[in-house]
């Protein structure tokens, strides 16, 4: 029998390859819910971010990773902001 139960996802480990894709913290090539919520999990300091996947949180580029950068990650996905990243 298959399980329809929900798995929590996970982080890649810091042997997965970089992220490419700006906001794309996951390193599959698409920005989603998953995302947001791994900044947000990190912001909240229940998980970490190698050195690639903070530069590619960063998506306003200013250096800092913060509750900007989550908000902005889900006003992405949603389809608010219209794309990644954000030129101050």
């Amino acid at each position: 029998p298959t399980s329809s139960a929900l798995q929590t996802p996970s982080m890649p480990s810091s042997d997965s390859p970089a992220p490419s894709v700006s906001g794309d913290l996951n390193g599959d090539k698409i920005v989603d819910i998953i995302d947001v919520i791994g900044i947000s999990k990190f912001l909240l300091g229940s998980s970490t971010l190698d050195d690639a996947q903070r530069k590619t949180a960063d998506v306003f580029h200013d250096g800092s990773l913060d509750s900007t950068d989550s908000l902005t990650l889900l006003k992405y996905v949603v389809e608010l902001v219209p794309e990644l990243p954000v030129e101050p």
